[in-house]
């Protein structure tokens, strides 16, 4: 049948896991072996299969753990988690977001870096109506002399009258 395994062995356990994961209380459901283990931060017992047990203990990532505490330990998030690179990374549209710890003002714990940056500069947060403009239109480039602060919404992209061609008298001047 696919998705069985073999019931998981004492010896396959390494030493200091013994009393976590309680082989002798395996059972199987629907033929497929199931094992208790032990959180070791609160003592609560929860059962998992023997192949998921097995292979966290192969790859070491096994903390012995029920989900309550590990939630609480923040295990798994930020630098702690596999599949971290580094905190930095650009969306979508261009925006380089960069990993600040623990989620604020409803943010997943990214923030967008310009913010961060005209924050650090004007030493204050900003409001939510206020907007960092980058002057040259390179949404990557977080310097503080490319980066003004708006009042109000602006449009996406560059200002034509930053950017236009040298002398002419497009907007406005006769």
């Amino acid at each position: 049948m696919p998705g069985q395994t073999n019931p998981l062995r004492l010896e396959e356990i390494p030493v200091e896991w013994q009393e976590t994961v309680l082989v002798s209380t395996q059972r199987q459901r629907q033929g497929i072996p199931y094992v208790t283990v032990v959180c070791s931060q609160c003592g609560c017992r929860r059962r998992l299969r023997s192949r998921r047990v097995r292979r966290s203990l192969q790859l070491t990532t096994f903390r012995g753990l029920c989900r309550t505490c590990s939630n609480r330990l923040n295990v798994g998030a930020g630098e702690g988690h596999a599949n971290w690179k580094g905190g930095r990374f650009t969306s979508v549209d261009g925006y380089v977001f960069v990993w600040v710890g623990t989620p604020q003002r409803g943010h997943s714990g990214y923030r967008l870096e310009h913010r961060i940056v005209m924050e650090q500069t004007l030493g204050r947060h900003l409001e939510s109506w206020e907007q960092v403009h980058h002057k040259n239109g390179q949404k990557d480039d977080n310097r503080p002399e490319n980066l003004e602060l708006w009042v109000g919404g602006h449009l996406g992209g560059i200002r034509l009258a930053d950017h236009h061609c040298p002398g002419c008298r497009c907007f406005g001047e006769k």
